[in-house]
């Protein structure tokens, strides 16, 4: 008589789970692992199959863990702990890795996470990061001229491995020291460069006729030019309200965020130097952006 043999539970099907405890949905669990929703439908169906049992339940607020998805969510909360002190671990033993790590990063995000790439160096003292600020860091990517890159999409880039670091918040400034009523007149732009989502943005929440008097290629020169009094301009809120000279003005629309990704690809082809950095900056800067 043949032998049954159980099947494996695989720990990343666990970490679908997981996520899909706390976004509710398969769509809000998929954009916080940078899949699409019928990849993490597909990974909790697995589960349930290989478990035996049903996992979720489905009403007005989404989805909740069954009695069963409860005890299969506190023994995956236990094994993410244990998973997160092996990776500290290992990264205790891996104090000796070095080499370079070439990261892209969107011009429109100016120096936003320096400070965070600053912060790796004191794990990783022997590995050097080049940080290049570019129009298109998907791009960049792509090319291989990058081993790693940050940047804004609405969607999970494709082809590539992503994380989503956050949503920044967008709205419109002015100069703080004048006060402007009403609809501005003059606008500040990008360039041809500009990052799509700011394009997006400009079409969907510019009044009707807006002069857009002045464009530039850089958030430095963006933040100078309505400093100087030449007109609004969209800004990240996560820079521009650490300006004094700046004052938020009335966007005429809704909270506005824009998805903030970190990509590379595929995990078997990043180098020691790589994957400490994906795997530093993938936790650091979803904490700098909810400060």
């Amino acid at each position: 008589m043949q032998k049954r043999t159980r099947s494996v539970i695989k720990w990343d099907d666990l970490r679908y789970f997981l996520c899909v405890t706390k976004a509710g949905s398969f769509l809000g669990a998929g954009k916080m692992l940078g899949v699409d929703r019928t990849t993490v439908s597909r990974r909790i169906d697995v589960l349930e199959r290989t478990l035996g049992c049903k996992l979720f339940t489905f009403d007005d607020d989404g989805f909740r863990p069954t009695p069963a998805g409860r005890g299969v969510m506190s023994a995956a909360e236990r094994m993410a702990c244990a998973a997160g002190a092996l990776e500290d671990l290992r990264t205790d033993a891996n104090d000796d890795i070095e080499g370079t790590v070439r990261l892209a990063v969107s011009v429109s995000l100016g120096d936003a996470f320096i400070a965070d790439i600053v912060a790796f160096h004191e794990q990783h003292p022997r590995v050097a990061i080049e940080v290049a600020y570019v129009s298109d860091p998907l791009a960049t990517l792509s090319e291989r001229r990058a081993d790693l890159a940050i940047g804004v999409s609405h969607e999970a880039p494709a082809r590539l491995e992503n994380v989503l670091l956050g949503h920044a918040e967008v709205a419109v400034y002015g100069p703080a020291d004048r006060n402007i009523a009403g609809v501005p007149e003059f606008w500040i732009g990008w360039s041809e460069d500009i990052p799509k989502a700011f394009a997006d943005w400009m079409r969907a929440y510019a009044p009707a006729g807006a002069r857009v008097n002045t464009r530039v290629n850089s958030w430095d020169a963006l933040k100078r030019a309505v400093l100087s009094g030449g007109g609004v301009a969209p800004l990240w809120c996560m820079l521009a309200d650490r300006e004094p000279g700046l004052a938020r003005l009335d966007p005429r629309a809704d909270e506005h965020r824009m998805p903030l990704w970190l990509s590379a690809h595929a995990s078997e082809k990043r180098n020691a130097a790589e994957q400490a950095a994906w795997a530093f900056l993938s936790v650091r800067i979803p904490q700098t952006l909810n400060v």
